[in-house]
């Protein structure tokens, strides 16, 4: 139910911009989205072009760019996944797996090649190292950055 909330208001901002957006709010409000009650649209435009939200978007669409691949995520955070898949958070190994998971999908394969050569990259030093050398965790602060992991 969310994802289709989600997938209907970016259909409707993307209208909303199209039309003039906040540059042109007039403009705007006189051409509802075909799906939505005049009243409804004007309040969304007005919620849309207000400064805190117009703020919080710039802020948003920033740090989307500076992303270097998507994750599967959703709104659990990757030790809840971990945790999920029956691994233990302290555990030596496991994290590598829960990372896999969450960058890999069975139909689509990798989000992107950055994550594919990552993961890679990690799987060479698993080989190379024992659990008891370098833990899963060390392994993808040493290939991710250790800003990067969150588990």
């Amino acid at each position: 139910m969310q994802r289709a909330w989600q997938g209907h208001k970016h259909t409707l901002r993307k209208h909303f911009k199209e039309v003039g957006g906040a540059n042109d709010l007039t403009k705007a409000k006189s051409k509802p989205h075909e799906d939505v009650s005049q009243l409804d649209w004007e309040y969304l435009c007005d919620s849309w072009s207000t400064p805190g939200y117009l703020v919080k978007a710039l802020k948003n669409a920033e740090s989307r760019k500076k992303r270097k691949w998507n994750s599967r995520n959703g709104s659990k955070s990757t030790a809840r996944h971990h945790v999920s898949h029956g691994f233990e958070l302290d555990a030596p190994v496991g994290h590598i797996e829960t990372w896999r998971l969450r960058h890999w999908h069975s139909e689509r394969g990798w989000v992107s090649e950055e994550a594919e050569s990552k993961y890679e990259e990690m799987m060479q030093l698993r080989r190379e190292n024992s659990p008891e050398e370098m833990t899963d965790k060390k392994i993808l602060e040493k290939v991710l950055g250790r800003e990067s992991v969150r588990l």
